[in-house]
């Protein structure tokens, strides 16, 4: 076969192979926008790996990172693929050529992802980052609303409480929070509840653990979760009613007239008895059962 044959023959064959890398890309951005997320995974990791992929742009190569991480990390089971898949969009110089709202995205699916794996001081820097940028109020209203419950549930369990109260809020208060999952409203109500009862907030704390035992996702929640807000629940109210007898004991003139040694050895048994290590609060090494309560 004459050189220029096989010439034209290897062009024809390279733009082949680059037409289908670019279908496999454009696939999983069309089934990642329907939220069928695990076909998405499968058909983006296709076109990665396909000989064609690399001679497409730089941007729709990044692209397909960041939709690999957004299909991986709403699988809930990949979160290390996830974190891999972004660690190679943020890498690749066609990062900066993305629309901002798929950048802002990138950082708030790599918050997910960290706070999948536990890394929660990570994934609190990534979802700040992602909120801050100017590319975050282009994203939908329901993931503007998942992203500052994911940020309240990651603040929540460093103990950072004033911190998450304010995240929760903003994502309940969101025009998109309607919009997420039943049991992910159940849970952000659940986690408000948590943060509010340590925090000292008691009577708030009662108040939003009631909405999330009510609220219809509250059942597709798991036992673990259920189980710990039933002591965050029980936490509150044994804290709550300590509070409110003292505060009575105080206006009936008993505190004031017991002996000052006497007074402070009582207050230190009220702390002691609602101190976060104390068998009867949250995190402690009681079993869940007993810490849970009876359930009505």
């Amino acid at each position: 076969m004459p050189i220029a044959s096989l010439l034209t023959n290897n062009r024809h064959s390279r733009a082949k192979a680059v037409r289908e890398a670019g279908a496999l890309v454009e696939q999983g951005h069309a089934l990642e926008r329907d939220k069928v997320y695990q076909p998405a995974m499968h058909v983006y990791q296709e076109g990665i790996d396909h000989q064609g992929f690399k001679q497409l742009t730089q941007a729709m190569q990044a692209s397909a990172y960041v939709g690999l991480g957004h299909a991986a990390g709403a699988t809930h089971r990949e979160y290390q693929r996830a974190l891999d898949a972004y660690r190679d969009g943020f890498a690749h110089s066609g990062f900066q050529a993305l629309p901002p709202d798929r950048q802002a995205g990138a950082y708030v699916g790599l918050g997910r992802a960290l706070r999948g794996l536990n890394q929660h001081e990570r994934a609190i820097n990534a979802y700040r980052v992602g909120i801050g940028h100017r590319g975050f109020e282009k994203l939908s209203p329901d993931w503007q609303a998942g992203v500052h419950i994911g940020l309240g549930h990651a603040l929540d369990r460093l103990g950072w409480h004033p911190e998450a109260i304010a995240a929760y809020r903003d994502g309940i208060k969101h025009a998109g929070f309607q919009e997420l999952q039943p049991e992910a409203q159940a849970h952000a109500y659940l986690g408000l509840g948590n943060a509010l009862g340590q925090a000292g907030d008691y009577q708030s704390a009662q108040a939003v653990y009631e909405d999330g035992f009510r609220h219809r996702g509250y059942a597709a929640l798991s036992p673990v979760v259920q189980d710990r807000a039933f002591a965050g629940r029980n936490y509150a109210l044994n804290n709550g009613y300590e509070l409110e007898k003292a505060a009575r004991l105080e206006r009936a003139g008993f505190i004031r007239s017991m002996p000052p040694e006497s007074a402070r050895v009582m207050q230190a048994q009220s702390t002691c008895l609602h101190s976060p290590g104390h068998a009867g609060a949250p995190g402690s090494r009681m079993p869940l059962v007993l810490q849970a309560g009876v359930r009505r």
